[in-house]
């Protein structure tokens, strides 16, 4: 049986399931690989309630909820509460349901646990979260450009380099217009990590792109730009150390 057939199946089988497991599957889905039960009843109590008429649900809504969907074989339990897709077809399939594709959906799942989540939990969570959000259409937001700036300086952390830039990239364009003047010192350090993270990967003309607009700043001060002038001299001297090599 194709892979697209595979899927199919999954989705036709997740379609006949009542209305509130087939969304609790949109929602695992929009967490990745595997989610734990008390992320999902964050969302639920935030976003699902609205979507979906239950009659009545108790404190266990949320594990009963879970236990029928691991009876069926989409999920398995893995620890405590935690949880995660039996194949990633499985997750493939639950991510062509309703609305979850959607960058509006997404956007408003990971909405809901940025502004829910404790700075523990968001800490853990933070690259779903940023990677939700950042697929919506807010044009704008402070919040969420130091969102992704804590989303990249994890990702350099861990040396996930392109992620890092990524995460730089979607920063800055939630930035207003005023950045410079009215939020210099976020605006600065995602200019700065964005410039250290293009030449780790050896992006050279991102990298000054971003150098550019720092060193343009009038604003900012010389010891503000130092890592900026580093970076510089970090790229000439390894153009000096090719050229001595050929």
């Amino acid at each position: 049986m194709s892979t697209a057939n595979v899927v199919g199946l999954l989705q036709g089988m997740m379609e006949k399931l009542p209305r509130h497991l087939q969304l609790l599957l949109q929602y695992a889905a929009c967490l990745g690989s595997s989610f734990i039960a008390f992320t999902l009843g964050i969302i639920w109590q935030e976003h699902g309630v609205k979507h979906v008429n239950v009659k009545s649900y108790g404190p266990n809504f949320i594990i009963d909820s879970l236990a029928i969907l691991e009876e069926k074989k989409f999920i398995e339990c893995h620890g405590t509460n935690m949880y995660r897709w039996m194949h990633d077809k499985v997750q493939e399939a639950a991510l062509s349901l309703g609305d979850v594709g959607q960058d509006f959906f997404q956007f408003e799942i990971g909405s809901v646990l940025y502004s829910s989540l404790s700075k523990t939990d968001l800490e853990e969570s933070i690259f779903d979260v940023a990677n939700l959000i950042n697929r919506g259409r807010a044009k704008k937001g402070i919040g969420f450009a130091s969102l992704n700036l804590r989303a990249a300086e994890k990702a350099k952390r861990i040396s996930a380099f392109e992620s890092a830039a990524n995460f730089v990239s979607s920063g800055i364009k939630f930035l207003p217009s005023d950045r410079w003047r009215n939020h210099r010192n976020l605006t600065l350090q995602l200019f700065r990590l964005g410039s250290e993270m293009e030449l780790a990967m050896g992006h050279v003309e991102t990298m000054e792109t971003y150098n550019n607009e720092v060193l343009s700043q009038e604003g900012c001060s010389t010891l503000e730009k130092v890592p900026i002038h580093m970076a510089v001299a970090h790229k000439l001297q390894a153009v000096d150390m090719r050229y001595e090599e050929t």
